[in-house]
């Protein structure tokens, strides 16, 4: 399965972190893979949609405080993109928990209006 999931949708990834969020199962060997995936989209271009990083910043951050370096890029790189299509209870869920995310750096980005 970890071979695959280069064909997996954000969706699928976003699937799985949260059901191992949901079990308390910190698979940091798959959670890695999860990560590192949702970070070679970003690299190619390709936000984690607004629809899908609340939770899979939830699931790592708050559930499972499971914070690998794939991730922080990740959410470095999509936050300033897709906040503004975020929902008011979406920001809620995902920002106030950065506060402890190890490594997570305030980008030009995210500083821009």
């Amino acid at each position: 399965m970890l071979d695959a999931m280069a064909q997996f949708s954000v969706n699928n990834l976003a699937m799985l972190a949260n059901a191992h969020a949901r079990l308390l199962r910190r698979d940091e060997k798959l959670l890695d893979v999860v990560a590192s995936e949702l970070h070679s989209r970003c690299l190619s271009g390709q936000p984690i949609s607004s629809d899908h990083l609340p939770s899979i910043v939830h699931a790592f951050v708050e559930k499972l405080a499971f914070q690998p370096a794939d991730l922080v890029h990740a959410i470095e790189f999509s936050l300033p993109k897709v906040i503004a299509g975020m929902q008011k209870n979406d920001v809620v869920l995902t920002v106030p928990p950065l506060v402890g995310v190890r490594g997570l750096c305030a980008t030009p980005a995210f500083r821009e209006p």
